[in-house]
């Protein structure tokens, strides 16, 4: 989940059953300029890294 200044939620997706390493290009369009949270929860671990959008 990607989320907004505001907390409000501008992306979000669900992935299972993968094994290793996954990575997933999240595009910026419509995105307004700004700092945004990117929250990712695996099992019970859950990871909030910032992340700077610029046009």
């Amino acid at each position: 989940t990607m989320v907004n200044a505001t907390g409000q939620t501008v992306y979000s997706s669900a992935v299972s059953g993968f094994v290793g390493k996954f990575n997933r290009r999240i595009g910026k369009s419509g995105l307004p300029s700004g700092m945004y949270l990117l929250q990712i929860r695996h099992g019970k671990e859950f990871f909030v890294k910032k992340v700077m959008v610029s046009l």
